[in-house]
């Protein structure tokens, strides 16, 4: 007995754009791949006969709780596609030890005061990334953007949100990837409940410095900083671990990177 073949990774990027990278239905962006015929009636992976359904959507399918023309009129007009983005996730995050991992770098904060931020990269008082810790609960928080500066990504508050506009945008486990491309992925990350954070590919530019991360290396490039690479398995320890322009009020800063004079 042959078991199903894989659905092509082609297939389910042009699935989860026409879909909005989200459940038809709720617009969940964690989803499961729905053969709208049935795969055991028509055994092909066809775009046009696939759809996304989140876990609990897929199961009242499957119970025939959800009848078949329920999920192809809401197939037929996705309801991420009507908003603009995805159903707010939640992600479960908590305690008061967060890390975000780095390029091999380790990024904490042990300050005692309330309440507590952890912001590895802070550009001319940006936050670029960050957990506020209070009462035991971690707050995540990224805006992800692409090249022309149109939002694809957002974690507001430990709430992931997912662009329908996004060219391609993957949730497998506890990894996201977001391209701009075939090949160009404009952030890569991994969650990892309940307190660590990892960013394994992301680049930004702002107030004219240019942060560029990957797996071995944080580059930051800009007409009024020294241009450096951060590397290594070294450990920053603050409020705001690498800040570029003005300090914060009541933060700790762990490394300022150096203006050219």
């Amino acid at each position: 007995m042959s078991s199903r073949p894989s659905i092509p990774s082609k297939i389910k990027r042009e699935v989860r754009k026409r879909c909005g990278f989200g459940c038809v239905i709720c617009g969940l962006p964690i989803y499961e791949y729905d053969h709208l015929p049935g795969f055991a009636n028509v055994k092909r992976h066809k775009e046009s006969e696939l759809t996304l359904l989140c876990p609990n959507h897929h199961a009242m399918k499957t119970k025939r709780l959800l009848s078949n023309i329920q999920v192809e009129e809401a197939n037929s007009a996705p309801i991420n596609h009507r908003r603009g983005n995805s159903s707010p996730f939640t992600l479960m995050f908590s305690g008061d030890s967060p890390k975000i991992m780095i390029s091999g770098l380790t990024f904490q904060c042990t300050e005692t005061y309330k309440p507590r931020f952890l912001i590895p990269i802070m550009l001319n008082k940006r936050a670029l990334f960050g957990f506020t810790i209070v009462d035991g609960g971690l707050l995540l928080n990224m805006d992800v953007r692409d090249a022309k500066g149109k939002k694809v990504l957002r974690i507001k508050d430990s709430e992931l949100e997912v662009s329908s506009s996004a060219w391609d945008a993957t949730i497998v486990g506890n990894k996201i990837i977001i391209k701009e491309g075939l090949r160009d992925s404009i952030v890569e990350l991994e969650l990892c409940p309940p307190g660590k954070f990892i960013i394994n590919k992301y680049r930004i530019e702002s107030g004219g410095v240019t942060v560029s991360i990957d797996k071995s290396t944080i580059s930051f490039r800009g007409e009024k900083i020294v241009s450096m690479n951060l590397m290594g398995d070294g450990i920053y320890d603050a409020n705001v671990c690498i800040l570029s322009g003005d300090a914060p009020r009541n933060m700790s800063v762990a490394l300022k990177l150096g203006e050219v004079c």
